[in-house]
């Protein structure tokens, strides 16, 4: 019987995972085999731990390091949106959007660090 620690240390795993692999693809039966459970199992632990289910949190870590790139790097928008696992550069605005409050190209003008 597994105990509710187990149950977050499989999940710690999984973020591990995650993080290692935030640029490929990452499908919820591969996260499931990390956690040693089955897809739906795995589905119900994780939102359960996290408060947000595995595809939210991807899509988040993938948001958020494609805001550090807008802030630090002089990529193109489009690059970065091709770059963070989207398909076009229409679809990674709008997900930004609705993630960050802004539009990638506001974000990058409204919070633009220094290169120097």
């Amino acid at each position: 019987m597994n105990h509710p620690e187990d149950y977050v240390k499989r999940i710690l795993k999984v973020l591990i995972y995650i993080e290692d692999h935030i640029d490929e693809e990452i499908s919820i039966e591969d996260l499931a085999k990390v956690a040693c459970h089955s897809p739906f199992h795995f589905n119900r632990i994780f939102h359960i731990v996290t408060g947000e289910t595995a595809h939210k949190y991807v899509r988040r870590l993938r948001l958020e390091k494609a805001a550090i790139k807008l802030r630090y790097t002089e990529q193109p928008v489009t690059k970065i949106a091709m770059g963070s696992n989207y398909d076009t550069p229409s679809a990674f605005t709008r997900a930004f959007k609705q993630c960050m409050g802004e539009s990638p190209k506001n974000y990058r003008t409204l919070y633009r660090r220094s290169l120097r």
